[in-house]
């Protein structure tokens, strides 16, 4: 009679070993949630800061609290070049790996080392070879830098103020305003807001910038972007 009693009370207890009881109503399940097993599977969403200018300052916005990190291929560098294109600056909530593929476009394949956390790209083929002569001019171009004191050609859908946080991250505000007084044939009508794409910029000094007054420039800015 002991014995079958005891059974019957594990026979009882046996369901609580799945979860704990949290109040009266809710059971907290111990077992790790898939997110927990594998980060990229984390719901994500997030209104990229002004400051995340390229496709690959997002990527290591997005990455960093999931410990992965992004490893950086030759073909890739035409990507993250790239400007962070507006339809991006808000993404999810969605799975992390999805905002990843997301940001490469329909012509990346995502790929990921769990074991190492890294992710990257890799063209699929019918982009591979112009991805890879790419990457090729972007090398090419950083061994044969442009003129100093110079910026560009800019990429269509660049815009003042990313341009601005690039020159200068510190005072995005004060730069918009002295490349935008610098530059005015960049611009078209004269609008700070439609920055012409191929257009080779003068960048001012940095002393030139620094000595600009960031109340002012504050007050212009949200002026001229309204």
């Amino acid at each position: 009679m002991r014995a079958v009693l005891f059974a019957t009370l594990l026979t009882i207890a046996g369901p609580s070993i799945a979860g704990e009881q949290v109040g009266r109503y809710s059971s907290l399940d111990p077992d790790p949630m898939d997110a927990e097993l594998e980060p990229l599977k984390t719901s994500v969403q997030v209104v990229f800061p002004q400051e995340v200018t390229t496709v690959g300052d997002a990527l290591e916005h997005l990455l960093e609290p999931s410990g992965y990190e992004f490893l950086e291929l030759a073909a890739t560098s035409v990507l993250t070049s790239r400007p962070l294109p507006e339809a991006h600056r808000e993404l999810g909530p969605m799975p992390l790996q999805e905002a990843l593929k997301t940001l490469a476009g329909a012509p990346w394949r995502l790929l990921t080392d769990p074991v190492a956390r890294a992710v990257t790209y890799e063209p699929k083929p019918p982009y591979r070879e112009g991805a890879e002569a790419n990457a090729e001019r972007l090398a090419a171009d950083r061994d044969d830098p442009e003129e100093p004191g110079t910026l560009g050609p800019i990429a269509r859908g660049a815009s003042l103020y990313q341009i601005a946080a690039h020159v200068a991250p510190r005072h995005p505000k004060v730069a918009s305003q002295a490349l935008y007084e610098a530059n005015p044939q960049a611009f078209i009508g004269g609008d700070p807001n439609l920055l012409m794409a191929g257009a080779k910029l003068e960048i001012p000094d940095t002393e030139e910038i620094e000595a600009g007054d960031p109340d002012e420039a504050e007050s212009w800015f949200d002026e001229v972007t309204q």
